[in-house]
């Protein structure tokens, strides 16, 4: 798989709005790299990490590993970059932030 296009600020906010409540969305440029999700009653952008497990696995089972091998596998389980108490507060951060969308 080819990186991903930039998509606008506007474009990744407008899609953490609709279904943040249903889990988290992943964004980034040129490979998913971080998620915005509710977690603990809090609105937070975490990043993405791949276990080396799971990588290790999926190599054995399907003999290559790619970047965006590591991309599907990755769970944002990773640093918090940002932790507000309401949503407004994530788009608001967002809209002001340097991410690659």
């Amino acid at each position: 798989m080819a990186p991903r296009p930039r998509q606008t600020p506007s474009v990744v906010i407008a899609a953490i709005k609709k279904h943040i409540e249903k889990g988290p969305v992943r964004f980034g440029s040129p490979h998913h790299s971080r998620a915005a999700m509710k977690e603990d009653g809090r609105y937070r952008v975490r990043l993405l990490e791949l276990e080396k497990e799971k990588a290790d696995a999926y190599l054995k089972e399907h003999g290559m590993f790619m970047p965006e091998h590591a991309e599907l596998l990755s769970e944002p389980t990773g640093v918090i970059e940002l932790d507000f108490a309401t949503l407004d507060e994530l788009i608001s951060a967002l809209e002001k932030s340097k991410y690659q969308f």
